[in-house]
Protein backbone atom coordinates (compact mmCIF):
# COMPACT_ATOMS: atom_id res chain seq x y z
CA UNK A 1 0.00 0.00 0.00
CA UNK A 2 1.30 3.26 -1.35
CA UNK A 3 1.19 6.76 0.45
CA UNK A 4 -0.64 9.47 -1.84
CA UNK A 5 -2.77 6.85 -3.79
CA UNK A 6 1.03 5.92 -5.91
CA UNK A 7 2.47 2.53 -6.85
CA UNK A 8 6.35 1.99 -5.06
CA UNK A 9 7.50 2.38 -8.69
CA UNK A 10 6.09 6.12 -9.36
CA UNK A 11 6.83 6.89 -5.72
CA UNK A 12 10.51 6.42 -6.06
CA UNK A 13 10.56 8.04 -9.83
CA UNK A 14 8.80 10.77 -8.60
CA UNK A 15 11.20 10.77 -5.10
CA UNK A 16 14.38 10.61 -7.15
CA UNK A 17 13.30 13.43 -9.91
CA UNK A 18 12.42 15.62 -6.77
CA UNK A 19 15.79 14.82 -5.50
CA UNK A 20 17.40 15.57 -8.25
CA UNK A 21 15.99 19.10 -8.48
CA UNK A 22 16.94 19.45 -5.28
CA UNK A 23 20.67 18.80 -6.14
CA UNK A 24 21.10 20.82 -8.87
CA UNK A 25 19.60 23.35 -7.20
CA UNK A 26 22.04 23.37 -4.25
CA UNK A 27 24.78 24.26 -6.78
CA UNK A 28 23.29 27.01 -7.99
CA UNK A 29 21.98 28.58 -4.22
CA UNK A 30 25.39 28.41 -3.49
CA UNK A 31 27.26 30.14 -6.97
CA UNK A 32 24.07 33.11 -6.57
CA UNK A 33 24.69 33.44 -2.66
CA UNK A 34 28.50 33.60 -3.33
CA UNK A 35 28.22 36.09 -6.40
CA UNK A 36 25.83 38.03 -4.13
CA UNK A 37 28.35 37.83 -1.24
CA UNK A 38 31.11 39.04 -3.67
CA UNK A 39 28.92 42.16 -5.17
CA UNK A 40 28.14 43.00 -1.51
CA UNK A 41 31.75 42.93 -0.19
CA UNK A 42 32.63 45.41 -3.15
CA UNK A 43 31.01 48.41 -1.06
CA UNK A 44 32.34 47.05 1.99
CA UNK A 45 33.52 49.64 3.47
CA UNK A 46 30.38 51.88 3.00
CA UNK A 47 28.35 48.97 3.18
CA UNK A 48 29.59 47.25 6.43
CA UNK A 49 29.27 43.57 5.24
CA UNK A 50 28.77 42.27 8.83
CA UNK A 51 25.16 43.62 8.54
CA UNK A 52 24.20 40.94 5.94
CA UNK A 53 26.97 38.54 6.29
CA UNK A 54 24.99 35.58 8.44
CA UNK A 55 22.10 35.44 5.99
CA UNK A 56 24.23 34.57 3.01
CA UNK A 57 26.57 32.59 5.05
CA UNK A 58 23.70 30.36 5.75
CA UNK A 59 22.73 30.71 2.35
CA UNK A 60 26.21 29.35 1.01
CA UNK A 61 25.71 26.65 3.96
CA UNK A 62 23.05 25.40 2.62
CA UNK A 63 23.81 25.24 -0.50
CA UNK A 64 26.88 23.12 0.05
CA UNK A 65 24.56 20.90 2.53
CA UNK A 66 21.68 20.36 -0.07
CA UNK A 67 24.54 19.17 -2.60
CA UNK A 68 25.68 16.50 -0.23
CA UNK A 69 21.87 15.65 1.16
CA UNK A 70 21.41 15.40 -3.07
CA UNK A 71 23.59 12.44 -2.24
CA UNK A 72 22.46 11.10 0.50
CA UNK A 73 18.91 10.82 -1.05
CA UNK A 74 19.79 9.67 -4.23
CA UNK A 75 21.86 6.46 -2.22
CA UNK A 76 18.38 6.47 -0.17
CA UNK A 77 16.15 6.35 -3.49
CA UNK A 78 18.13 3.72 -5.51
CA UNK A 79 18.85 1.45 -2.86
CA UNK A 80 15.43 1.74 -1.01
CA UNK A 81 17.40 2.89 2.25
CA UNK A 82 15.27 3.47 4.88
CA UNK A 83 17.67 4.89 6.98
CA UNK A 84 18.93 7.02 4.08
CA UNK A 85 15.74 8.51 3.59
CA UNK A 86 15.25 9.29 7.29
CA UNK A 87 18.22 11.19 7.17
CA UNK A 88 17.89 13.13 4.03
CA UNK A 89 14.44 14.58 5.73
CA UNK A 90 15.49 15.39 8.97
CA UNK A 91 19.01 17.09 6.84
CA UNK A 92 16.07 18.67 4.36
CA UNK A 93 14.26 20.46 7.69
CA UNK A 94 17.23 21.75 9.04
CA UNK A 95 17.97 22.95 6.00
CA UNK A 96 14.25 24.54 5.16
CA UNK A 97 14.56 26.33 8.37
CA UNK A 98 17.73 27.67 8.18
CA UNK A 99 16.70 29.33 4.73
CA UNK A 100 13.56 30.64 6.02
CA UNK A 101 15.28 32.37 8.62
CA UNK A 102 17.95 34.10 6.42
CA UNK A 103 14.96 35.28 4.42
CA UNK A 104 13.40 36.52 6.91
CA UNK A 105 15.96 38.62 8.08
CA UNK A 106 17.28 39.95 4.88
CA UNK A 107 13.71 41.02 3.80
CA UNK A 108 13.29 42.55 7.58
CA UNK A 109 16.60 44.66 6.44
CA UNK A 110 15.27 45.41 3.53
CA UNK A 111 12.80 48.01 5.13
CA UNK A 112 15.68 49.70 6.69
CA UNK A 113 17.86 50.23 4.33
CA UNK A 114 17.26 53.93 3.32
CA UNK A 115 18.05 54.86 7.05
CA UNK A 116 20.91 52.54 6.93
CA UNK A 117 23.04 53.39 3.78
CA UNK A 118 22.09 57.35 4.69
CA UNK A 119 24.26 56.75 7.72
CA UNK A 120 26.98 54.22 6.45
CA UNK A 121 27.58 56.84 3.72
CA UNK A 122 27.48 60.01 6.00
CA UNK A 123 29.75 57.99 8.33
CA UNK A 124 32.18 56.89 5.55
CA UNK A 125 32.47 60.62 4.06
CA UNK A 126 33.02 62.06 7.56
CA UNK A 127 35.77 59.59 8.17
CA UNK A 128 37.73 59.71 5.30
CA UNK A 129 37.38 63.24 3.73
CA UNK A 130 38.83 66.22 5.10
CA UNK A 131 36.26 68.76 6.03
CA UNK A 132 37.27 71.80 4.08
CA UNK A 133 34.36 74.03 2.59
CA UNK A 134 35.10 72.74 -0.51
CA UNK A 135 35.33 69.15 0.13
CA UNK A 136 31.41 69.46 2.12
CA UNK A 137 30.14 70.22 -0.81
CA UNK A 138 31.50 67.64 -2.60
CA UNK A 139 30.50 65.19 0.50
CA UNK A 140 27.16 66.57 0.27
CA UNK A 141 26.57 66.18 -3.59
CA UNK A 142 27.93 62.14 -3.24
CA UNK A 143 25.56 61.71 0.20
CA UNK A 144 22.58 62.90 -2.37
CA UNK A 145 23.39 60.91 -5.78
CA UNK A 146 25.29 58.37 -4.51
CA UNK A 147 23.20 57.01 -1.25
CA UNK A 148 20.50 56.59 -3.59
CA UNK A 149 22.00 55.02 -6.12
CA UNK A 150 23.66 52.40 -3.30
CA UNK A 151 20.37 52.43 -1.61
CA UNK A 152 18.98 50.78 -4.65
CA UNK A 153 21.25 48.58 -5.95
CA UNK A 154 21.88 47.06 -2.39
CA UNK A 155 17.34 46.77 -1.74
CA UNK A 156 17.94 44.78 -4.96
CA UNK A 157 20.40 42.57 -4.44
CA UNK A 158 18.86 41.97 -0.80
CA UNK A 159 15.70 40.97 -3.14
CA UNK A 160 17.93 38.46 -5.22
CA UNK A 161 19.49 36.61 -2.51
CA UNK A 162 15.84 36.67 -0.06
CA UNK A 163 13.66 35.79 -2.76
CA UNK A 164 16.18 33.07 -4.41
CA UNK A 165 16.59 31.12 -1.01
CA UNK A 166 12.82 31.36 -0.06
CA UNK A 167 12.63 30.20 -3.45
CA UNK A 168 14.31 27.21 -3.43
CA UNK A 169 12.63 26.34 0.42
CA UNK A 170 9.13 26.18 -1.15
CA UNK A 171 10.93 23.58 -3.24
CA UNK A 172 12.23 22.06 -0.27
CA UNK A 173 8.72 21.58 1.09
CA UNK A 174 8.01 19.26 -1.52
CA UNK A 175 10.79 17.07 -0.67
CA UNK A 176 9.65 17.11 2.39
CA UNK A 177 6.42 16.18 1.73
CA UNK A 178 7.78 13.93 -0.77
CA UNK A 179 10.52 12.10 1.13
CA UNK A 180 7.94 11.58 4.14
CA UNK A 181 5.92 9.92 1.64
CA UNK A 182 8.76 7.92 0.23
CA UNK A 183 9.87 7.02 3.58
CA UNK A 184 6.15 5.62 4.60
CA UNK A 185 6.01 3.84 1.37
CA UNK A 186 9.41 2.27 1.93
CA UNK A 187 8.38 0.85 5.77
CA UNK A 188 4.81 -0.64 4.33
CA UNK A 189 6.41 -2.55 1.06
CA UNK A 190 9.30 -4.10 3.08
CA UNK A 191 8.82 -3.12 7.08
Amino acid sequence: MACCFCSFRRMKTTFLLLNTILWFAGPALLGVSIWQYIKLMSYDPVLEISKFEIPVIIYITAGIASTFNGIIGCVGGVNGRKGAILLFLFFIVVIFGAEVYASVELFRFYDEVPGYIHGRVVKFTHDYYFHSASQKQLDNLQLEECSEVLEEWTKENLLIIGWGGFSFSVVQVFGIVLSSCFYYTLRNEFG
